[in-house]
């Protein structure tokens, strides 16, 4: 969950302006400058994704979306295990390479490649085999980094953007 923390003068700033403006105005304001806020966060939040991570853009689109609601907007990722092609897999000699970080990854033990899906047995038997997984979109997106990076961003944009939806409003 990212959450905008809006500084004390900012906000004082804002609702001096606000005041003269009616109830259905403002939150309308208030709504389109979250919806862009978001709109922003989701942006910064695939790149920081990307630098850290090798999945590829398709497996994060997918599993984003943003939904306005009448305080503002909300930013939800979610989404089940990713299988290993949606990262860096490569089929090896020994196996299955499969890098989730960039620069890290490691070929999975007793994993072959059975048409172009990435397979494990689980035992020592030949059977029962499994797909290869990797980390779901959420877990990418639950790093630090990402979510303190994703913060940030969205807090300047919605202070940037309120203050251009109140001046819209106010004819100026």
């Amino acid at each position: 969950m990212v959450e905008i923390d809006m500084s004390r003068e900012s906000v004082n700033k804002i609702e001096s302006s606000l005041s003269s403006m009616r109830g259905d105005k403002l939150h309308a304001a208030i709504g389109s400058a979250a919806a862009r806020a978001a709109s922003s966060a989701r942006t910064v939040g695939k790149k920081s994704v990307r630098q850290i991570y090798t999945v590829k853009p398709a497996a994060i689109k997918s599993s984003i979306s943003i939904k306005r609601i009448p305080q503002g907007a909300v930013l939800r990722v979610v989404g089940y295990r990713l299988s290993a092609k949606n990262y860096k897999a490569t089929k090896r000699k020994k196996g299955i390479f499969v890098s989730v970080k960039k620069g890290s990854g490691d070929i999975v033990p007793r994993s072959f490649s059975y048409g172009d899906k990435f397979m494990r047995r689980k035992g020592a038997a030949r059977f029962p085999i499994k797909g290869i997984t990797s980390p779901a979109v959420p877990q990418l997106f639950g790093n630090a980094a990402v979510r303190e990076e994703m913060a940030k961003e969205a807090m300047k944009k919605y202070e940037e953007r309120l203050r251009h939806e109140v001046g819209r409003i106010m004819g100026g």
